[in-house]
């Protein structure tokens, strides 16, 4: 409970003299610049302060931010300019300057009014310490400045009073990361790289086959990717299908870094494996309707930022089939003549788009 009696020594009314028995008006008398300081700095300026993350604060190391400034006077008051450190147990993780727009931030008797966004907050010690105490949820200010005038009308006159030297503990803090931009700079980037297909002698009876991908993180902080699932083709056909659940904690990705996958078995050739055989030349794929769940800023694949990303495409991923030939050759006794023909051909055609070396053995069931 702040104390206003030093600000208003009498109240408005009327006394009885018991001298004269005359009634006598009083005035209320202004406060001096020292009680409004005293009284300011009792309950202090600013409370929640609103953080902004987007994925640009990741690479410039600035967030955006606006807070509440409070007033308990019963006067108007008006704020030109306000700088602070905000931290934590001490140490400094944003730097706040900011001059208001005329007439300033004006302040009612008794009320609060938000900052409005300031943008481009100096964040010293960069993005990840500071994202490291989201947690606590409070910030500390220090070396608070300020440029206020008292008693003003509609942000017009009044008194100035300039404050230095202020501080404030356990300021309540809200982080709010931007998840669209998050999307848009994963969307934007080519995540799956290099496609490794592996062809066994069971992809051509159930049309299956088993793959793994590296996959890239474009972010210079942790990513890791829970789910994910993609069509792949060529050519406006689809090929494959496959829906990927990692184990815990995910597929962790390290900041501005890539990591495989890991093999995926059972991936559906949705063409059958013989169609599926004839693309394996272009040694690439297109993947549309790509959906994964993700976290970014994660810290050994735990906590973090959910990031849904959906219905995202990539052309042209480079694709490297490995097929076993002799395992292959012995499956063709399990197949039909004409299909084993096709096997071959195709085969042949991969053999002499990736090595000068035949596959040796395959011709030998036909005889």
């Amino acid at each position: 409970m702040v104390n206003f009696s030093p600000l208003f020594a009498v109240a408005a009314g009327l006394l009885v003299s018991p001298a004269t028995g005359l009634s006598v008006e009083t005035r209320q008398l202004p406060p001096t610049v020292s009680q409004i300081i005293s009284s300011i700095t009792s309950f202090g300026l600013v409370k929640d302060i609103n953080v902004f993350i987007t994925a640009q604060s990741l690479i410039d190391n600035t967030f955006s931010l606006n807070f509440d400034v409070q007033n308990l006077l019963p006067i108007e008051i008006t704020i030109d300019s306000l700088s602070t450190d905000a931290g934590l147990n001490g140490e400094v993780f944003e730097t706040i300057s900011h001059t208001f727009a005329s007439p300033g931030l004006v302040v009612p008797p008794l009320g609060t009014a938000n900052s409005g966004n300031i943008a481009n907050v100096p964040l010293p010690q960069g993005a990840l310490a500071a994202i490291g105490i989201i947690s606590n949820e409070k910030l500390d200010l220090s070396n608070l400045a300020a440029s206020i005038r008292a008693i003003t009308i509609s942000g017009s006159g009044g008194i100035s009073i300039p404050l230095s030297g202020l501080s404030q503990s356990g300021v309540t803090t809200t982080y709010t990361p931007n998840i669209a931009q998050f999307a848009s700079t994963l969307a934007s980037s080519a995540l799956i790289q290099d496609i490794n297909i592996f062809i066994t002698p069971q992809s051509l009876v159930d049309n299956t086959v088993s793959l793994n991908f590296d996959i890239h993180n474009p972010l210079p902080v942790e990513l890791t990717i829970d789910q994910l699932g993609t069509n792949a083709g060529l050519d406006g056909t689809t090929y494959a299908t496959f829906s990927h659940s990692f184990a815990s904690p995910g597929l962790v990705i390290p900041a501005s870094g890539s990591i495989n996958s890991g093999t995926i078995d059972n991936v559906a050739l949705l063409q059958g494996a013989l169609a599926t055989l004839g693309i394996i030349p272009s040694g690439k794929l297109d993947l549309s309707s790509f959906s994964a769940s993700t976290r970014d800023l994660t810290l050994n694949g735990a906590g973090g930022i959910p990031v849904p990303l959906s219905d995202l495409s990539q052309s042209s991923v480079p694709t490297t089939y490995t097929p076993n030939p002799a395992d292959l050759a012995n499956t063709l006794g399990t197949v039909g003549l004409v299909q084993s023909i096709t096997i071959i051909f195709s085969l042949q055609t991969l053999s002499r788009s990736t090595s000068s070396q035949p596959m040796v053995g395959l011709t030998a069931r036909l005889t």
